[in-house]
């Protein structure tokens, strides 16, 4: 049977001693944040600034009411994440779209909806944008995990670009990476989560 994946990353915490998490681009309610703080002593939501205005409310309620006092906001770029915070014993990243200026994902969102029109040439660029940004950011991310473990989890991609890029530009080897099938949230969408083990 197939485990959800906070479950399954609740007993991760507990199993690697993590003291230090980092979530980048939290829900807006903190839902995952709120199941996976009483399993470390820190967890912290790296998000633009905009996004903590909005999450504002709901972070303030759970810290009235839920008890849980180790989860704090840092405003900033995932790219900045080595800038923000040295050291994580593993960062979470749920459904996030790394956007390297904080606009490139409104702009796809635009295109998208047929909002603003563009070339091939512009999406080609806006695709490369994020993809740039995406090693970048995890180039990072294996310099604040370290030692540490790296989670990914997202809707299952058809192609090998983000393996690739981990391999051949960032010099992952293979047998640090593990893929596992987990469902989100409580539903029957079954997602894919990997795991980069960067100790």
């Amino acid at each position: 049977m197939t485990e959800i994946f906070y479950e399954y990353m609740a007993q991760f915490l507990k199993d690697k001693n993590a003291q230090d998490v980092v979530e980048v681009g939290s829900d807006v309610q903190l839902k995952l944040a709120l199941r996976l703080a009483p399993h470390c002593q820190r967890f912290q939501s790296v998000n633009f600034p905009e996004d903590h205005a909005r999450m504002g409310g709901w972070y303030e309620m759970h810290q009235d009411m839920g008890g849980v006092y180790n989860i704090k906001l840092l405003s900033g770029n995932a790219l900045e994440l080595p800038l923000l915070i040295s050291h994580a014993d593993i960062i979470i990243l749920q459904n996030v779209l790394i956007d390297g200026n904080g606009t490139d994902t409104d702009l796809m969102w635009k295109y998208r909806r047929g909002e603003a029109k563009y070339s091939e040439k512009e999406w080609n660029e806006l695709v490369e944008r994020f993809h740039k940004a995406e090693e970048d950011a995890y180039r990072g991310f294996l310099q604040v995990a370290k030692p540490g473990y790296i989670v990914r989890f997202g809707r299952p991609k058809k192609d090998e670009r983000f393996r690739s890029m981990l391999i051949e530009k960032l010099g992952v080897k293979p047998t640090q990476i593990q893929t596992r099938e987990l469902l989100y949230d409580n539903t029957d969408q079954v997602w894919e989560a990997y795991f980069l083990d960067n100790c």
